[in-house]
């Protein structure tokens, strides 16, 4: 492509892509590396042809409404909890979906599926708009970024659900830009004590 072209000793990394797309792109030759969810029908399907180490796993958190009292924790069946992701039956469930309806199931409750909205901007505005008597369960990442807005986050007091994402690459002798980005990576994930 272009990009290739152009910058041809930068890696090509998705970032708006599902994991079971990076997934497929990876092993075409599309993307040098993903960072994704592996999931045991991947790894069944294609046990060839590619190497992964996990990278993190990261915690998901409840984010609260504007307002609401501080606190360290937050029960998971304290309020109704809203989830960026697309639900079972829809077009585009994948495998983050997959995820959270395994852990709705495990929870025995029942998510309020709002889609994928996109950017974190587009998330903040649906969560602003939510009913009061709401949480949102959100990745680590993002749940501190609401913080910072002045939204409370609390860890969740029944169990800390954890998101494992791995870092994968095909089975071929890596450029040094590649092999530098997966050491990087690796080398991230042991500094932050992912």
């Amino acid at each position: 492509d272009a990009f290739s072209t152009r910058f041809p000793d930068t890696p090509v990394i998705a970032s708006s892509m599902d994991s079971q797309r990076q997934f497929d792109a990876l092993l075409n030759g599309l993307l040098d590396v993903a960072i994704l969810r592996l999931t045991p029908a991947m790894r069944a399907e294609r046990p060839l042809g590619w190497h992964h180490r996990a990278l993190r796993l990261e915690p998901f958190w409840l984010v609260g409404r504007p307002g609401d009292p501080p606190a360290e924790t937050a029960s998971l069946h304290e309020r109704r909890i809203h989830v960026f992701g697309d639900p079972t039956g829809s077009a585009t469930y994948n495998v983050h979906g997959r995820y959270l309806a395994a852990l709705e199931q495990h929870l025995g409750t029942e998510f309020h599926w709002l889609g994928n909205p996109g950017t974190f901007d587009h998330c903040l505005a649906r969560m602003l708009r939510a009913p009061d008597a709401t949480y949102l369960l959100e990745f680590e990442s993002y749940a501190f970024r609401y913080r910072q807005l002045g939204l409370p986050i609390h860890r969740p007091a029944e169990l800390q659900p954890v998101y494992p994402w791995s870092i994968a690459w095909r089975d071929e002798p890596l450029t040094a830009p590649i092999a530098g980005f997966i050491e990087t990576a690796a080398q991230q994930a042991r500094v932050r004590e992912w």
